[in-house]
């Protein structure tokens, strides 16, 4: 007889629930990063990877579950992405330092809220 599985606890549908998932949607796409930061000529290539990378994850988490920095950390380092793209295409030129801020911002925005309690919307997580 198959056991009925109950409805996931607050949180199990969040991607940062188990450490592997973690680990792949965000914490990989930092070795990009640094590697970029250390190899300038690969920089727009692999920051644009990385960004698109953690951007869809949290975009995905977002959608999945309300977390609510990827709510803002999706849709913005998407957007960061897209400008690094752009900025390695040469069809506009930010500076790295400004594109690595305006990440840093998104990342402070995004926690914020959660710093201050509100881990999801809503009043219980969608997960």
């Amino acid at each position: 007889m198959e056991s009925e599985v109950s409805a996931p606890s607050s949180g199990r549908q969040d991607l940062e629930h188990t450490r592997i998932r973690a680990f792949v949607l965000w914490r990989v796409p930092w070795l990009f990063i640094i590697a970029g930061a250390i190899w300038p000529a690969t920089q727009g290539f692999l920051w644009t990877l990385a960004l698109a990378w953690i951007g869809g994850g949290c975009l995905a988490n977002a959608l999945r579950c309300g977390r609510v920095h990827c709510s803002v950390m999706g849709p913005g380092f998407l957007t960061l992405a897209l400008v690094s793209a752009g900025k390695a295409l040469g069809w506009w030129a930010p500076s790295w330092n400004l594109i690595w801020a305006a990440a840093i911002a998104f990342v402070i925005v995004g926690y914020l809220p959660e710093f201050l309690g509100k881990k999801y919307f809503g009043k219980q997580p969608a997960c």
